[in-house]
């Protein structure tokens, strides 16, 4: 057990010296006969893996590991190993000073989208390939190798396509490797069809297509099967299988097959490398693009539950407040009303004609009053609820505000369970609804309806043959402070809230939400 640490500690070392000497062999031995020179630069990319995925204190070793096994590389196709470790070394510290660029932190952990898109594209694009296509050309020069060719860019770009391919590779390998969850919402059949759409571009690469009039087709085919990769799998999938596919293209142009080939070496070589640069940054961009979207559906996802919560939690606030005055209504100010009245009874009871009458009529006065504050008591916090069904809530709220320029109907059929938050939330509702008519709708007739509806959903409607909502309010209406509240509950209750013209000219408020099937004798609607 002691041991673990440190094995797990060489580890990774040992992956990049092994990594680095299977990059240098794939940059120099299958290649160099097809095109007389390096169609990618692969140790580089390699470093910069290896050094994103370690922390700081670390690098030294994971420069020496990475070192260590190109330069094994070279020794073991016959090349001399001092000049070549020099010419690493130097190209290699290019690579530590870019990779701090890109990583200031240094702390070993990759970002889940990998380095930022345009400052990755400059930098290991078009900076970091000209400085070490610059340091291998005066290198390989001063210390009598043979002179590695700058001018004609093939080895800039070779730089550039190592650097663009492998590493949001290894980056999108590692986001994979991290993000299991991610994992389960890939289908099986889905890495299938990127692997038969592969086989169907290699066999359209090696039929008459390949050099035929097609060819500009075949070489955008590679694209279109990343494309779909990216819209079905995601950017992390689509950055490793490009690896495999590019690898194939490359392979094929190498044995002359495919629209890249050319008849002069040369050319195919630069027909190759500016196929895979303009390949790879159009689908780094598009991936990036992707991600950036993602995040800000999650950022907006997040916000909206966060306002979701406040929402909420302002509104539990309302209810303790609102609970808390209803308490002090009943308990304290009823009560006072009502010793009012009984020492206006005992002086009424010693008065003559004309003042017991005055004081009969401040008692019913008062019972006025009383009665005020006892309805006000019940609407700020409907304790009905608590001992009564919903329904016979929702009869009361009906009767409470009937009044004769105003007709006030409840139909009601709760065939369903509900607990007291759910009752409460509903409750709140149709009030809003309800006082929303009073205040705005100048209307005759308001009905209020329970029930489960065709598809097995609970409904509360509430309807009016008001004004109604102009158009263009109703679809987009302007959100007051009972709207909000309104839809706010709704979600809480896992459903939504909408607005609609009703059938008589008025409006429609509609919610709908889930329940459970009843576990009681269902009621009787009460009409």
């Amino acid at each position: 057990m002691d041991h673990e640490p440190a094995r797990m500690g060489w580890l990774l070392p040992a992956a990049v010296a092994a990594a680095g000497a299977l990059g240098q062999t794939l940059t120099m031995t299958p290649w160099m006969a097809s095109f007389l020179g390096q169609a990618v630069w692969i140790p580089g990319a390699v470093l910069m893996c290896g050094l994103l995925a370690t922390p700081g204190s670390r690098w030294p070793i994971v420069f020496g590991a990475a070192l260590l096994g190109s330069a094994l590389a070279c020794v073991g196709m016959g090349r001399e190993l001092l000049p070549h470790c020099v010419m690493l070394m130097g190209e290699f510290a290019l690579v530590v000073v870019a990779t701090w660029w890109l990583h200031p932190e240094r702390d070993g952990k990759i970002s889940p989208n990998g380095c930022e898109p345009v400052k990755f594209l400059l930098l290991c694009g078009v900076l970091l390939p000209i400085a070490g296509g610059a340091w291998a050309h005066a290198a390989s020069t001063q210390l009598g190798m043979m002179a590695m060719p700058f001018t004609d860019g093939h080895e800039i770009l070779a730089r550039s396509i190592g650097y663009l391919i492998v590493v949001p590779a290894f980056t999108g390998a590692v986001r994979l490797a991290n993000d299991r969850a991610g994992n389960s919402d890939v289908h099986g059949w889905q890495p299938a069809i990127i692997l038969i759409g592969a086989l169907a571009i290699v066999v359209l690469w090696i039929s008459p297509l390949g050099n035929g009039e097609a060819f500009p087709l075949l070489l955008l085919a590679p694209i279109m099967l990343l494309l779909w990769a990216d819209h079905a799998l995601g950017s992390a999938w689509t950055r490793v299988a490009w690896v495999p596919v590019w690898l194939g293209c490359l392979l094929l142009t190498s044995l002359g097959i495919g629209p890249l080939v050319h008849a002069e070496a040369r050319a195919t070589l630069s027909h190759v490398q500016w196929w895979s640069i303009g390949t790879t940054v159009v689908l780094l961009l598009l991936t990036a693009l992707r991600d950036q979207r993602g995040e800000s559906t999650e950022a907006l996802r997040d916000s909206g539950e966060r306002l979701s919560q406040l929402a909420r939690r302002a509104m539990n606030m309302q209810e303790n407040e609102r609970s808390r005055i209803a308490r002090d209504l009943h308990d304290d100010v009823n009560q006072s009303l009502a010793s009012i009245s009984i020492e206006l009874s005992s002086l009424k009871r010693n008065a003559d004609p004309p003042g017991r009458g005055r004081i009969e009529g401040l008692q019913d006065r008062l019972l006025g009053v009383s009665d005020d504050i006892r309805r006000l008591s019940h609407e700020l916090h409907p304790s009905m609820l608590r001992y009564t069904s919903l329904a016979a809530s929702l009869e009361g709220l009906c009767a409470g505000h009937s009044r004769d320029d105003l007709h006030v109907r409840c139909d009601t059929d709760e065939s369903f369970d509900l607990d007291e938050p759910q009752k409460l939330d509903l409750f709140r509702i149709a009030q809003e609804a309800l006082h929303n008519v009073e205040k705005h709708a100048d209307a005759r007739h308001v009905r209020i309806e329970l029930r489960r509806d065709g598809s097995g959903m609970a409904l509360l409607r509430v309807e009016d043959d008001g004004r109604g909502l102009p158009e263009d309010r109703i679809a987009a209406p302007r959100r007051g402070l009972g709207m909000i509240s309104m839809a706010e509950r709704a979600r809480t209750l896992r459903g939504r809230v909408e607005f609609s013209a009703a059938p008589r000219g008025g409006t429609r408020v509609e919610v709908r939400f889930p329940v459970a099937e009843p576990s009681v004798e269902v009621l009787r609607p009460v009409r």
